[in-house]
């Protein structure tokens, strides 16, 4: 399958030859908004102003309420195991996980190949909050330390400065992504049930890593803040670009890469 992708890719590319010069200037571009992208978070992070030390305030207030109930949400959520729950809760094998990455790249590919400029910037932006957020959180992840629920250590376990799986819970990278993508998607779009659909996910996948006992409510929920802050922040800061912006494409191209597929 994968060999076969790969072949279409470049049967495509060779009928398109011509579009190469257009392709190289959006992938220049697009490097350049990404760049952009990443001063402007590090602006936001050392700014320091009243709304920024609000946040960060209310933030703080918030992990700190959900550490206090982490244990109990621990022992509910175990306790309280079932066949639909199993089902409904493996969402996280799939939504801010590898696959959702490589979703992206897929869809950053199309919209590059089938010259959808609204649909590439809506993959591109989705990337930005994916990448950073992801960054963000692989930082502090291995600063802190903090044992998974499953080690039973407890919920104050901390060994900082470590990058073994077992001891990287906080803040949670899967609700992390997540909250990056379904934000930075949210800011897309008007529709009202697409942004109801998108949070849930979220919402769903961090309700996951708890039932499936790899992650606190505290890791969950900071997981959360930093996907939903740092996608809202690359999300309407989109270099004005917004009018352009795509959920679905629908070039006469993509219809060629989906019949040679």
């Amino acid at each position: 399958m994968i060999k076969k992708s790969i072949n279409v890719c470049f049967l495509f590319l060779f009928f398109q030859i011509h579009l190469f010069p257009q392709i190289t200037n959006d992938i220049k571009s697009d490097l350049n908004h990404f760049g952009n992208s990443g001063k402007g978070l590090w602006n936001s992070f050392t700014r320091f102003d009243s709304e920024t030390n609000i946040t960060l305030a209310t933030s703080f207030l918030l992990i700190g309420s959900a550490y206090l109930a982490d244990e109990h949400l621990k022992n509910y959520s175990q306790s309280n195991k079932s066949k639909f729950g199993d089902i409904l809760f493996s969402v996280d094998d799939y939504y801010g996980s590898k696959w959702t990455l490589i979703t992206i790249g897929a869809a950053y590919g199309v919209g590059l190949l089938s010259r959808e400029e609204g649909f590439r910037k809506t993959a591109l932006i989705t990337a930005e909050a994916a990448i950073y957020s992801g960054l963000v959180t692989s930082i502090i992840k291995s600063a802190f330390g903090r044992s998974r629920p499953y080690v039973d250590k407890g919920k104050s376990d901390f060994h900082p400065i470590n990058f073994t799986a077992h001891e990287t819970a906080f803040p949670s990278g899967h609700t992390t992504l997540s909250f990056a993508i379904s934000t930075a998607l949210a800011e897309q779009t008007e529709s009202v049930p697409l942004k109801i659909g998108l949070y849930s996910a979220a919402v769903l996948v961090g309700a996951a890593r708890i039932y499936n006992n790899v992650h606190w409510f505290s890791d969950v929920v900071s997981g959360g803040l930093i996907g939903y802050f740092i996608g809202k922040f690359v999300g309407k800061n989109a270099l004005g670009e917004k009018e352009n912006i795509s959920i679905v494409p629908s070039n006469k191209n993509l219809v060629s890469i989906i019949i040679l597929l």
